[in-house]
């Protein structure tokens, strides 16, 4: 007896030699898709590692600037926001509009008390020297500008320099309060506890905080925000 071949299948099955049937082509349709899924979620993994590496590295030159700039001042930076205790602060270099995000204050400076510019972390030549470090993709020249110091609010504005995170949005700084006060309330650190404190986490040591809202751009959702060290979140009672 002569077995049939799968050239005489296919004749009596009424298909061409080596043609696929509706249900093997559905099948290989599915599995091509399934792998091409896979791909794309272990390429956008990949990518978002890539970009909170590099956003990590970015704050590691900002925070160690930072430390360089309180050393040469001699005197630990602190933040006065507008609608905060008044007298909670000890410096007006860097007071902001309430709402507003100050890393373009912090970095370049300006004294709102008497309107002109201050130079801060940019201004002094070694913290400089750091933030050159950072991709320059991530530091770049902010669209508005400062006017230079000494000249008042007509003068000729000069440009700022801004730190973005990989996805172009303004990252935040969490400045700590002044030390607290004997008989006042505040943080373990000895600090009083500031707003952006309450929104974000209090710092640590008296120690600046810098976060990255991540991809979405929402500071509300903690799981993709990136931050410069681990804040204090929840927040504990103030003592």
């Amino acid at each position: 007896m002569i077995m049939p071949t799968r050239t005489t299948r296919s004749i009596r099955s009424g298909r061409a030699p080596g043609a696929f049937t509706l249900l093997e082509l559905l099948i290989t349709i599915g599995i091509i898709a399934l792998l091409a899924g896979i791909v794309l979620a272990v390429g956008s993994a990949v990518l978002r590692g890539a970009e909170a590496r590099q956003m990590e590295a970015a704050f590691r030159a900002l925070d160690e600037a930072v430390g360089e700039f309180e050393r040469a001042r001699g005197q630990k930076i602190t933040y006065q926001r507008i609608g905060d205790p008044a007298g909670s602060y000890d410096c007006v270099e860097i007071s902001n509009p309430p709402g507003a995000y100050s890393i373009v204050h912090l970095l370049n400076g300006r004294n709102w008390a008497a309107n002109d510019f201050r130079p801060l972390i940019a201004g002094n030549e070694r913290s400089l020297e750091i933030l050159k470090r950072i991709d320059t993709d991530l530091l770049r020249r902010d669209a508005s500008t400062f006017p230079p110091a000494g000249n008042g609010l007509n003068a000729v504005p000069t440009p700022r320099i801004e730190l973005v995170d990989p996805w172009g949005n303004r990252v935040a700084v969490i400045f700590p309060g002044r030390p607290k006060n004997p008989g006042e309330l505040g943080d373990a650190d000895g600090t009083v506890r500031t707003s952006d404190e309450n929104q974000l986490g209090a710092c640590r040591d008296g120690r600046i905080g810098f976060v990255s809202a991540g991809p979405d751009g929402n500071f509300g959702t903690r799981e993709d925000n990136i931050f410069s060290y681990e804040l204090v979140y929840p927040l504990p009672p103030l003592q």
